[in-house]
C-alpha cells in the first residue's frame, strides 16, 4: 500500500467486526470490514475494502449493497458516520502468480488487473440500505412484500446479461427517482392491457 495515498490519514483500525439491528428484522447483518482510517485534518471516517474476484470486469460498485453495508456496519461500532468507501477490486486467474497475470507473447511484460473506486455516499444510501435489508428478509420468509411499495435493490444481479439499464434510476437519489424515471424510461401501467373485456 502506498504510503502517500495514506499521509492524509490516520489508521482507526482493521477487520472490525460488526453486528448491526435492523428494526422489525429478527436476524442482525453481520460482518468483518478491511480497513478504517480517519481524515488527519478533517475528522471523517474512510472504509477499505479490497475484494478478489475472477470476473472483475463489468463488476457494479453502485448500487452495492454489500459496500454500503461495510459503512453502516463501521458506523454501529464507532457511532460516527462513514461517508467514504474506497473499493479495492483485484482480478485474479488460475494463471496469475502474486496477483500478476503472465504475458501472452515472450519478452512482453505480465500485467495485474486492479481497479480502485471511491464510493460518497449519502444518508439517503444507508437509509435505503436498511429499507432494502428489512425488505429482502420479509420478501424472502414470508413470499411477499410487507409494504407494498417498496422494492428492495438486488444488487447481485446489476452486472447480470451486461448490465442493468436501471442502474443510474437506483442510484438517483430518492426524490427525483420517479421524474427521472418519467423522462428516461418509458413507463407503463402494470395493469395495462389486462382489463376484462
Amino acid at each position: 500500500v502506498s504510503q502517500s495515498r495514506y499521509s492524509e490519514w490516520e489508521f482507526v483500525g482493521k477487520e472490525i467486526k460488526f453486528k448491526v439491528e435492523i428494526t422489525d428484522v429478527p436476524v442482525p447483518f453481520v460482518g468483518l470490514t478491511d480497513l478504517v482510517m480517519r481524515h488527519k485534518e478533517k475528522g471523517h471516517l474512510r472504509v477499505d475494502e479490497w475484494k478478489f474476484t475472477k470476473a472483475p470486469y463489468g463488476y457494479v460498485t453502485q448500487p452495492n449493497n454489500q459496500i454500503v453495508g461495510y459503512a453502516v456496519g463501521v458506523e454501529s461500532v464507532l457511532h460516527e458516520p462513514v461517508r467514504r468507501v474506497n473499493f479495492h477490486l483485484n482480478g485474479i486467474y488460475a494463471s496469475s502468480i502474486d496477483g500478476v497475470v503472465p504475458p501472452k507473447k515472450k519478452g512482453e511484460k505480465g500485467h495485474s488487473i486492479f481497479f480502485r473506486t471511491p464510493i460518497d455516499l449519502n444518508e439517503w444510501d444507508v437509509e435505503e440500505w436498511k429499507e432494502d435489508i428489512y425488505e429482502s428478509y420479509w420478501k424472502y420468509h414470508q413470499h411477499n412484500t410487507y409494504k407494498t411499495s417498496w422494492w428492495p435493490k438486488s444488487t447481485d444481479a446489476c452486472s447480470d446479461f451486461a448490465g442493468c439499464p436501471f442502474i443510474p434510476l437506483c442510484v438517483a437519489p430518492a426524490n427525483v427517482r420517479e421524474m427521472f424515471a418519467i423522462s428516461n424510461f418509458d413507463v407503463k401501467d402494470p395493469n395495462e392491457g389486462w382489463e376484462e373485456e
